[in-house]
């Protein structure tokens, strides 16, 4: 992996900028691409939106005298992981260890974690069904139908869990009857 040298306070900000920039010409294709996949998208708005993501790349280099990294790109391109933003929430203090924990044991995490697989998979599948992998096309297939089984397990066991208090609530009070004497609840 290739280290970035060390860089002048002024050629940060400039790197910074040119990322940033860099960055959001390429989502912006990124997902002109993907909604043209779809069905949608604009394919009209291709070419200009390839020029100027090559654009941000001349002026990138231009700026900090090298390309951006492989880890810059990915960075810009990433739907990112949803624990990670969670636990970014935590460290920023907009939640707590018990918001974190309540949402382990209710499945909460679990289940995010498992609809982020099903958009990574979904998107491998589409990508690879693109060039024609079929490994690749059955690996994003599998992907989908296992993270779609951990979000049925996680409704699952919500049920499960439910259904108890449930019962306990709607417990009907029988009356015993006694002989000759008075009835009582039990």
């Amino acid at each position: 992996m290739k280290t970035q040298p060390e860089l002048s306070h002024e050629t940060e900000i400039k790197r910074e900028r040119a990322a940033a920039l860099l960055g959001a010409w390429l989502r912006r294709l990124a997902a002109n691409l993907m909604r043209i996949v779809r069905g949608a998208g604009k394919p009209n708005d291709l070419a200009e939106e390839m020029s100027a993501a090559l654009t941000a790349f001349k002026d990138y280099h231009e700026a900090v005298g090298e390309e951006p990294s492989s880890y810059e790109i990915n960075q810009a391109l990433s739907i990112g992981e949803k624990f990670e933003d969670w636990r970014q929430m935590k460290d920023e203090g907009r939640t707590t260890e018990q918001d974190m924990e309540r949402w382990r044991a209710d499945g909460t995490i679990e289940q995010e974690l498992a609809f982020a697989a099903i958009c990574r998979g979904a998107l491998q599948h589409v990508a690879s069904t693109l060039v024609h992998q079929p490994i690749h096309i059955a690996s994003g297939e599998s992907d989908v139908y296992e993270a779609i089984f951990r979000i049925e397990r996680v409704r699952e066991e919500r049920r499960k869990g439910q259904a108890k208090p449930r019962k306990a609530v709607f417990k009907r009070k029988r009356r015993r009857k006694s002989v000759g004497g008075p009835s009582f609840e039990l």
